[in-house]
This record gives C-alpha cells, structure tokens and sequence, in this order.
C-alpha cells in the first residue's frame, strides 16, 4: 500500500503541475484526461484498501487528494464566473446600445448628433443619419481616425468574446470533472470495499 501511496501523490502532483511546466506537451486532453481517470481509479482503490485493512493514516491522505481537488476545481469555477461577469460588465448593454442609437436623432444639439452619429460608427462600424439644426438627415461620413478606432474595437470585442467563450468552456469543464470524479470514486470505493469483504469473507469460511 505505501508503494501504492507513493505513486499515487507523485501522478496527483504531476497531474496539478505538468500544465504550468509544459502546457504544449501536457496541457492537452489527450494527456489530461487519461491522467484523471487513471488518479481517479487509484484514489478510490487505495482508500477502500486503506479503510478494509485499517490504516487510519493511509486513507486519510487518499481522501485529501480528492477533496483537494474539488476545491481548487470549485476555486476555479468561482474565479471563472467573476471574470465572465467582470466581462459582460465591460460590454455594453442592449440598453446602452439602444439609448446611443437615439442619439444623432434625438441629442439636444446639432454638435452633440454629429457626434453621437460619431460614436454610432466607431462602436459598430455603421454610418447612420443624424439630424442638422434645420431638421434635414445628413449621413456620417467616417475619417480614417474613426475607421482605425472601430478596427480596433472590433477586434478587441471579438478577442473578448473568444476569451468568454474559452472561460465559460473551461467552467463546463470543471463542472463535469468534479462531478465525474464523485461518481466514479463512489464507484469504485463501493466495488473494491465489497470484492475485498467477499474475498475476506471466503478464506475466513475456507479455514473453518
């Protein structure tokens, strides 16, 4: 069982590390996922083990590497929900988006629509009408700044937009993986700790 033990916290502490080290060689699925499961046998194995043959000490350090798990895959699920919030936060609002669509039309000042119309542009790349003093609709005409300005927005919107997308995978990701590993340690804990009172089971009743 120590040999067991051992090579259990060198594969749990290689599994937390080996994506800080080398994230392009073990930073993959291909490599992650076969290492969970593997951990995710073994854990249960030798903690049924631990309990069937009571060593106190040896199932204690089994069952801190799950719960150890879970909470740094709860930690991270946290931290990812507030930078998802932080994010929408940042990115305006249909409200928002609605109230500056107004604007060329509805600003006070033939000054204050020309810019709104200004606005209109950089933050969605469309050239919209806005209202003179003398009531007639004349179409933005965009300079080369405003051009780069909504170049840039636009390509810092879609990096955002990729960002959320990766967080909210890497949150599902979590999800499934606390909830997977509950499952199969309850699993495999019950099947061992069974096959191991029926193994006892049977030789008691062989030397009587």
């Amino acid at each position: 069982m120590d040999k067991l033990l051992n090579i259990t916290l060198i594969l749990w502490v290689f599994s937390l590390l080996s994506k800080q080290w080398l994230p392009e060689a073990f930073g993959n699925q291909y490599f992650q996922w076969p290492l969970f499961f593997i951990l995710a046998c073994i854990v249960p194995y030798g903690f049924a083990k631990s309990i069937f043959l009571n060593k106190k000490s040896r199932a204690i350090v089994f069952l801190l590497i799950p719960l150890c798990n879970l909470v740094l895959l709860t930690c991270g699920n946290h931290l990812g929900h507030a930078l998802i919030e932080n994010m929408q936060f940042i990115h305006p609002s249909h409200k928002q988006n609605s109230k500056l669509l107004s604007l060329p039309l509805k600003a006070p000042t033939e000054e204050n629509r020309y810019i709104a119309a200004r606005m209109v542009y950089v933050e969605f790349g469309v050239s919209v009408p806005y209202k003179t003093i003398n009531d007639e609709f004349v179409q933005y005409e965009p300079t080369e700044e405003d051009i780069k300005k909504y170049n840039n927005q636009a390509s810092l919107y879609h990096e955002g937009n990729e960002l959320m997308s990766e967080l909210v995978r890497q949150n599902n990701e979590r999800s499934y993986l606390a909830l997977l590993q509950v499952i199969v340690f309850a699993l495999v804990f019950c099947i061992t700790y069974c096959f191991s009172d029926l193994k006892n089971s049977g030789i008691n009743k062989n030397k009587s």
